[in-house]
């Protein structure tokens, strides 16, 4: 059991440094002003833990805040907050999607039954939410003007490459959720690319959810329900739901901890790195 744990962890801990890395990149690829990799990454790690405050997106604030401390622009904050939300959604769809297609139809299909009125109100409030960004980008900016720095090429590489590592998390975090299948369940209960597609499918609606603290309940929902579909007992699946959700939290915290600590474990700024840098092509301070 603990090398289970061990692997479920370390697997679900490179899906955090994945993420870390595409929201860097995603971030810095229209922004002015320059941030080191290892801020990048500090700034993630402890606003990652902010997704268990409840609301579900504090740590989004929390990420703009730090940002803007460190002298990033409001549309270069906000760029890489929109675009990891996107790219990732997008990613977490495609992956169950091509590995486990017919038991996310079914899971999709049932919830989209059980829920279409708050689905409903989610993609109203989405479109409001469009709309009042649409209307004030139009007041201040010309459109050209406002959409040129996210379509130059660095913006599109960094697109590409964040999507990339949001496929390459999932799949790393869907092989967390298997290996403690594999203690908790019988080996052949359920095949690992299956049990990547339920980790991307409660990832995703976890994720979306308002007001679910990490996807607290929401995730744990969709692995049970899935889990049964697949003729898994219901007790072996509650436990396989609740084991993945402590291991994930405890991830988490290290996650964050490993991210206080960084400043402390990388030298020093040089001289040299330390000195001003000449403004990069990128958006203008809104």
């Amino acid at each position: 059991m603990a090398s289970a744990w061990i692997s479920a962890r370390c697997s679900w801990e490179s899906g955090n440094v994945f993420l870390a890395a595409a929201w860097y990149l995603l971030t810095t690829s229209v922004s002015k002003v320059h941030i080191r990799w290892w801020d990048g990454f500090y700034i993630f790690a402890i606003s990652a833990i902010y997704r268990y405050v409840p609301s579900n997106v504090v740590h989004y604030i929390g990420r703009h805040a730090m940002l803007r401390q460190r002298g990033v622009e409001h549309a270069a904050a906000a760029w890489g907050t929109l675009a990891e939300t996107a790219l990732f959604v997008l990613a977490c769809a495609l992956v169950a999607l091509v590995l486990g297609a017919p038991l996310l139809v079914e899971r999709v299909l049932q919830l989209t039954q059980d829920n279409w009125l708050l689905l409903a109100l989610v993609a109203l409030l989405a479109m409001v939410f469009a709309g009042l960004a649409a209307w004030f980008v139009r007041r201040r900016f010309s459109i050209r003007e406002s959409l040129a720095p996210f379509w130059r090429a660095k913006a599109l590489y960094a697109a590409t490459a964040a999507f990339a590592l949001y496929i390459a998390a999932r799949i790393v975090s869907g092989v967390a959720l298997w290996y403690l299948s594999i203690e908790v369940l019988d080996r052949s209960a359920v095949s690992l690319p299956d049990m990547i597609a339920i980790g991307a499918a409660a990832w995703t609606l976890g994720y979306i959810t308002v007001g679910a603290s990490a996807g607290l309940g929401v995730r744990e929902a969709v692995i049970i329900a899935a889990l049964v579909s697949l003729s898994v007992p219901m007790s072996g699946a509650t436990l396989l739901a609740i084991a993945f959700r402590l291991t994930t939290t405890l991830a988490d915290v290290f996650f964050a901890a490993l991210g206080l600590a960084a400043p402390y474990l990388i030298r020093p700024q040089s001289e040299s790195d330390t000195k001003p840098r000449r403004p990069r092509e990128g958006i203008e301070e809104s």
